[in-house]
């Protein structure tokens, strides 16, 4: 099981609120898109499940506190792609990747088939012996998914993972989210990607001033208005071409 539960989550920084009181649930084998305008929190709240800030409030894994887990347990159970990471990392991409193992050593071995998988789908074939530092952005990226992957935890936090790829990889990784999705993990993904988020996710978070707005199934928040209010902007309901789902532009 990975379900995870936030109850009144807070952060600030010199007294300025970035997260207030936020709750929310996220239930396992699901994929959950947490939307909101610049500033809204996305990130912090999302630092905030993997221990990188220090945060008020309680957040559970299937009932336990993650303040209760050592750092490698807790590395066993959440992997976090960041929006960027430094452009001096001087490691191979493989070598890169094969440091997301570092929680697991002694404990299990890489499935040998289960990396080329997820190297192909990554696009990295050709750059596993390149460093990381002559690495485009959106290679970079890339590697920083497939690191989260061969980590192989059962909840994995994404922040703006799509925001450096182009449209072909862009819809690969939307699709590999959904396969992810699929094998039973946990997935929250903070996104500006309206569309995706509408056509893809299980469930909505969105934020507005580090609190929550609302949350629910794309539909139905699209049905009572709340993306016209979060963005402060009149959108228009259009019918997927090909897809049984309502989009916005």
């Amino acid at each position: 099981m990975s379900q995870v539960e936030l109850k009144n989550i807070g952060f600030s920084i010199e007294k300025h609120s970035i997260l207030n009181s936020v709750s929310a649930v996220f239930k396992e084998k699901t994929l959950t898109c947490i939307l909101g305008p610049n500033g809204a929190g996305k990130t912090t709240l999302i630092q905030s499940i993997c221990r990188l800030i220090d945060y008020s409030g309680e957040i559970t894994i299937d009932g336990q506190s993650i303040q209760s887990l050592s750092s490698q347990d807790l590395a066993r159970q959440v992997s976090y792609v960041p929006q960027s990471i430094s452009s001096d990392i001087s490691f191979t991409v493989e070598e890169f990747i094969l440091l997301s193992r570092y929680p697991w050593q002694g404990l299990s071995q890489l499935d040998q088939q289960k990396m080329d998988d997820i190297i192909e789908i990554t696009g990295l074939k050709n750059h596993l012996k390149q460093t990381m530092n002559t690495l485009s952005g959106g290679e970079r990226q890339r590697a920083l998914i497939a690191a989260a992957l061969i980590q192989d935890t059962p909840v994995i936090l994404l922040d703006e993972i799509t925001s450096a790829l182009d449209p072909c990889y862009q819809e690969q990784m939307v699709n590999l989210l959904i396969e992810i999705r699929n094998t039973g993990k946990t997935l929250l993904w903070t996104t500006h990607d309206l569309t995706a988020a509408l056509l893809y996710s299980d469930s909505i978070l969105t934020l507005k001033d580090g609190q929550v707005f609302a949350t629910g199934v794309a539909e139905e928040l699209i049905e009572n208005g709340t993306f016209n209010k979060l963005y402060d902007r009149k959108f228009e309901v259009l019918q997927h071409p090909s897809l049984p789902k309502k989009i916005l532009i």
